[in-house]
């Protein structure tokens, strides 16, 4: 494992990202509500009983979904073995059959190949992001597969890290920044503590990140013949590629003005694509 690859294992192993404060919420917010429209208009016709690889499932949020909603065979990987327990257990609970696995997915690979390949809010932590994105088409994506990507963005990720940026630099120590990413994002109860802490250490206080475009995302698309299906960056409209690529910068405005206002914005999108 590389220098950066390494570093950001040990950062996950100290606090897993995503992480609830027991099995029993992610069965509770699974329960009520399907969270994989949170990333893409993902129809239950395309999705209904899919061979699924998730690269990078974290606590098992949406491959436990897949399974729940959509009755999808679903195989999750994972370097974080805590994140992989919780996941197991929030299974039990779901009763639901995902198949489980604990390895560095950029290291280690499985011989088989899958109609969905998702990979969401997890390659930008990796040295090289385009190049494992390409890797993961070629090792997985069947010859008439689909794949949904997510990542930071790079005009409009720049607003949240310019706001965390200046309270680093005026000397602000982990509770002010921690103060200051609670009022940003609100969206955690008071017994999701734990919960909170894993977001907040994976937003703020992460070892390396990169931000990406939706032209990076295409190119690698266009090299294994999969055609894009739409992206959150424009809420997935039906509009001509090209027109959108000429305006991502407009990202950055969008990210700022909700920054301004106080709402947590942390300049993420998705791409869907299909063979």
């Amino acid at each position: 494992m590389n220098d950066i690859g390494s570093k950001v294992k040990k950062f996950y192993e100290k606090t897993p990202f995503n992480f609830p404060d027991s099995a029993s919420i992610i069965e509770k917010k699974i329960r009520d509500r399907n969270l994989i429209l949170d990333y893409a208009p993902l129809t239950i016709e395309k999705l209904y009983k899919s061979k699924v690889i998730e690269l990078g499932c974290g606590s098992g949020w949406l491959s436990l979904c897949l399974s729940h909603y959509y009755k999808c065979e679903v195989t999750a990987i994972d370097f974080n073995q805590k994140s992989i327990n919780i996941a197991q257990a929030a299974q039990k609970l779901l009763k639901t059959d995902v198949r489980f696995i604990c390895a560095d997915f950029t290291k280690e690979f499985l011989n088989e190949r899958f109609k969905w390949v998702i990979s969401v809010g997890v390659l930008h932590h990796t040295a090289h992001a385009m190049i494992n994105l390409d890797q993961l088409i070629k090792r997985y994506l069947d010859d008439q597969g689909n794949i949904l990507v997510g990542l930071y963005h790079l005009h409009g990720r720049r607003p949240f890290l310019d706001k965390i940026e200046k309270l680093k630099n005026s000397n602000q120590d982990e509770a002010v920044l921690m103060d200051a990413y609670r009022k940003m994002d609100q969206r955690f109860l008071l017994n999701e503590e734990e919960y909170f802490l894993s977001w907040f250490a994976d937003q703020v206080m992460h070892p390396f990140e990169s931000q990406h475009t939706l032209a990076e995302v295409i190119n690698v698309f266009d090299k294994n013949k999969i055609t894009h299906r739409g992206t959150s960056i424009n809420q997935f409209k039906s509009e001509n590629l090209l027109d959108i690529i000429e305006n991502e910068r407009a990202f950055e405005i969008k990210a700022k003005k909700n920054i301004q206002k106080g709402i947590f914005d942390p300049g993420f999108f998705t791409v869907l694509g299909e063979r």
